[in-house]
């Protein structure tokens, strides 16, 4: 045991600094996502940010893979190097040093500084717990990645070659061989997740390259033939409690980890006057497919002087930033307007205000 606590703390010390700069991204974006929830600024636009955030997300994966890579390929289970000075190092010790070290620092503490974020936003305990779970099956599967590439590699280049080329047969398999329906994207990512540590255990306990390679190739292909995983999204409007106090512009309105905000008003493209509203809400990419899908809310808007004639556009929603399992959206909401009717619609949205309706007869989903 005394090896095991000695190994984590060799690779914490050979790891520190780049695992400090992946924390700092990852607390970053989901402090910036937090705070663009409780932004009423009109000229934000979500669209470009989604992307760049999108890029980030991407980035933070590699980088765990990348860092779980770093932790195992430095003390390769079957090269000659797969001992101490002193003693030999138990296959089990060494493969349960290289699995804590990957547990606690690629995701326990990633965790431990998301859980504030979850927090300030809203999660019940209940949320955090589903949160973290989402989280870290997907960071879990780039940690059982990297550790089994590190393992498995002779050196990085290797993996440099052999990744993409192992991705671009994983995604044929995918695509020219599917299964309709496609499976969930938990059942994919859990299923790759152990297909990789059967892979890992049998690199440190059998401590034969090629047969760890061959297991994890044959079972990541089996994987991919289930097809592209299917991923539940819907972007809505969601609903409210309280719908009888409308929202008005400059508003919010909390249910939960749910918040509403009608943030004001604003041009579109043509050149009409839109109202902005903005829907921040939990976001589990993985876990949302073992839900079953709540019945559709309806948005209502409607002035003070609702006048006859005048009619609500579908929402268009204009762009989403989703990172740490929170999700904030930017929708329009306009008017098409009757002839002659232009004058008053400056009067019209000064007094707009959005409610949740049961039954609306002039609604939106």
């Amino acid at each position: 045991m005394n090896l095991v606590v000695h190994l984590v703390r060799k690779d914490w010390e050979r790891v520190r600094a780049p695992l400090f700069a992946w924390y700092a991204l990852i607390a970053g974006k989901a402090w910036c996502v937090w705070h663009l929830m409780r932004s009423a600024e009109v000229a934000t636009n979500l669209a470009p940010l989604g992307a760049i955030v999108g890029m980030l997300n991407g980035i933070e994966a590699a980088a765990g893979a990348l860092l779980a890579f770093r932790l195992a390929f430095d003390d390769k289970p079957w090269s000659a190097t797969a001992f101490s000075a002193t003693r030999p190092i138990a296959r089990r010790e060494l493969l349960g040093a290289k699995a804590a070290g990957g547990v606690a620092f690629l995701i326990v503490g990633p965790l431990v500084l998301l859980a504030p974020v979850w927090f300030a936003s809203g999660f019940s305990a209940s949320g955090i717990g589903v949160a973290a779970t989402d989280w870290a099956l997907v960071q879990g599967l780039f940690v059982a990645l990297g550790l089994l590439a590190g393992a498995l590699a002779r050196d990085p280049g290797q993996v440099m070659l052999v990744m993409p080329l192992l991705g671009g047969v994983l995604l044929g398999c995918a695509l020219w061989m599917p299964r309709e329906p496609g499976a969930p994207m938990w059942l994919s990512v859990a299923l790759a997740a152990v297909v990789a540590g059967a892979g890992i255990v049998i690199a440190y306990r059998v401590r034969r390259r090629m047969v760890g390679l061959i297991v994890a190739a044959l079972g990541l292909v089996g994987v991919a033939r289930l097809g592209v995983p299917a991923i539940q999204e819907q972007f809505l409007l969601p609903a409210w409690p309280d719908s009888g106090r409308p929202v008005r512009k400059g508003e919010t309105r909390v249910a939960g980890s749910h918040r509403w905000t009608l943030v004001g008003h604003d041009y579109d493209e043509k050149g009409r006057l839109v109202l902005v509203a903005q829907s921040a809400r939990p976001s589990y990419p993985l876990l949302d497919t073992l839900r079953e899908p709540l019945p559709p809310g309806f948005v209502r808007l409607a002035g003070s002087d609702d006048l006859p004639g005048w009619r609500w556009l579908v929402p268009l929603r204009q762009g989403t930033v989703r990172t740490a399992s929170l999700s904030v959206t930017r929708w329009q909401l306009a008017l098409r307007e009757p002839a002659g009717k232009r004058e008053v619609e400056w009067p019209l949205f000064a007094n707009a205000v959005l409610r949740c309706e049961a039954n609306p007869e002039n609604s939106t989903p």
